[in-house]
């Protein structure tokens, strides 16, 4: 598989796009110079011990205090006590720490944590709505080839090695240079790798600790004692692989760090790291703007036939199929709607993983009759979510068509307004953009003309869509002419909405329209949620 990462910085943040295969499977944004991310690491100050809840909630200098469970309080907690009790009079290397008993797996957090007391943690997952950080007081400190982990002493292989006398081997490697009261967990990147470069990696990171712990003598409540790589760096030491074939950056500082890094990694690829230097925006340059707009709308088209209309609420996130104009007749249903399903698989996973949507996640298929058709439906699922870094669990579909599972639930999902002011009311309300209803236009012509090979149809549009189709010299209107090879006739319709078309063939009969998502619809959804849900309850 053929990988880029394309970098967009602007003044405010840092926008990276991964794509796979020329799709867009990632999108990060870091907002720059923020503070309490995931991944960093504080110096924390018990406020309340929960007993009911079996949990404390810790002040670590933000807004809200952070949750911290027994069971992320790590089984050597009894010697992050003691090193930040003593490293707070004196500074203290963890090599000369006498190391205390574990903990219980199944205690109170009563018996191990006082109120007021100091630790050290980590930063595990951020805020989402009105909850604050979740936390971990199992330390982990990532590098290229190695994780570090304070206060244990275990050394653990990464799974996906799966060659036994490989994983013999870099366990035998670690053990002869791991740093006392350090565990060590080899990550896959290692596979392959001499002791000189794992030692040189475990080295950089112990100055890491060291340099953050030093600051304990000094530190109060809520101080950052070793902040995480921002997004930049961390996408390139976690993913960054002889897969890569572009890293195209826009920022000339960034572009001589990314730089720098990979020549320290991998030299031999340095070479394929550009600067892009066009005033025109790197994304719309490269066409990755409409396509990243498409994504993030509440409606996404199937590119072969059909759309996708995805809802995040509070509770749940409810994705809908809908075939569309794609059904001819009754006898192709069944086998129509297994291939829209199947296909809707891959757009699914790739909307879940660019969105960051994590949590319970149910999706309403078309209706299938036939069992193997669900099978498939579901085998489909489990492997577009196989790529996924995250924990996933996939229940197979039930007696209503519908879908449940629940995604690692790692920060709140992206949720990027892309909608335009809408003509109409001067601006009072907000519509999808322009570019996303003929997107879906397209998507819906592209399956009319060139699949089912139809002639002589008549795309009726609102006056707002019909002067953008005809927007510029080379419009909409042209590009369809040339592309279809066929003059597709255009007409004004007012008493369309804004955001709605119809597409019709010759004999006048609508044949296709744009997915209305009215007031109405939406209560629909989550009548039918409703609904699903306690039917599989009784």
């Amino acid at each position: 598989m053929a990988k880029k990462i394309i970098y967009n910085v602007t003044k405010e943040s840092y926008n990276i796009l991964l794509l796979t295969d020329n799709e867009i499977t990632e999108y990060h944004q870091e907002k720059k110079n923020t503070s309490h991310n995931v991944g960093d690491i504080y110096l924390g100050t018990i406020k309340k011990i929960v007993p009911s809840l079996n949990a404390a909630f810790v002040d670590i200098g933000y807004e809200k205090d952070a949750f911290l469970h027994y069971s992320d309080l790590s089984p050597h907690i009894l010697s992050n006590i003691d090193f930040t009790k003593k490293s707070k009079t004196k500074p203290q290397s963890l090599s000369t720490l006498t190391p205390r008993e574990q903990i219980e797996k199944n205690g109170k957090i009563g018996d191990v944590l006082k109120e007021q007391s100091n630790i050290i943690l980590q930063i595990s997952k951020e805020p989402i709505r009105s909850k604050g950080h979740r936390i971990s007081c199992t330390l982990g400190l990532p590098g290229r080839y190695i994780i570090l982990v304070p206060f244990n002493n275990k050394i653990t292989v990464s799974k996906k090695i799966i060659n036994q006398a490989e994983r013999t081997r870099l366990h035998k490697l670690i053990t002869s240079i791991k740093p006392k009261n350090f565990g060590v967990i080899v990550r896959t990147a290692a596979k392959g790798t001499d002791v000189a470069t794992l030692d040189q990696d475990s080295q950089e990171i112990q100055q890491r600790w060291q340099k953050g712990i030093q600051k304990l003598s000094k530190a109060k409540t809520g101080t950052q004692l070793i902040e995480t790589l921002h997004t930049t760096s961390s996408i390139l030491r976690d993913l960054f692989s002889k897969d890569f074939e572009q890293i195209i950056v826009d920022d000339r500082k960034t572009y001589q760090e990314i730089k720098a890094y990979i020549h320290t990694i991998l030299p031999e690829k340095e070479n394929i790291v550009y600067l892009y230097q066009r005033k025109k925006n790197i994304y719309e340059y490269l066409g990755l703007d409409k396509k990243l707009e498409s994504l993030l709308s509440p409606v996404v088209g199937i590119p072969e036939g059909g759309y996708i209309v995805i809802e995040p609420t509070e509770a749940l996130c409810v994705v809908d199929i809908n075939s569309g104009s794609c059904v001819s007749n009754a006898k192709e249903q069944e086998k129509i709607a297994t291939q829209i399903n199947t296909n809707a698989t891959k757009v699914i996973a790739q909307i879940l993983r660019l969105r960051d949507i994590g949590g319970i996640v149910i999706v309403d298929f078309i209706s299938m009759l036939k069992p193997e058709n669900q099978k498939k439906v579901f085998q489909a699922m489990q492997k577009a979510l196989s790529s996924f870094n995250r924990k996933t669990k996939v229940l197979p579909l039930n007696k209503f068509g519908v879908m449940s599972m629940t995604i690692e639930r790692t920060g709140p999902p992206k949720i990027i307004q892309n909608k335009e002011q809408c003509p109409t009311c001067n601006g009072k309300e907000k519509i999808q953009p322009s570019s996303n209803i003929i997107n879906l236009l397209e998507q819906q012509l592209n399956l009319i003309c060139q699949q089912q090979k139809l002639r002589n149809i008549t795309i009726h549009l609102h006056p707002f869509l019909y002067a953008y189709v005809h927007d510029g010299l080379l419009s909409k209107k042209w590009r369809w002419r040339f592309k279809y090879r066929q003059w597709i006739r255009i007409k004004k319709s007012p008493d369309l909405t804004i955001t709605n078309y119809q597409i019709r063939d010759r004999n006048n009969k609508i044949i296709s329209s744009n997915p209305q998502l009215s007031q109405e619809r939406q209560k629909y959804n989550r009548h039918k949620v409703k609904q699903v849900t306690k039917k599989q309850r009784s």
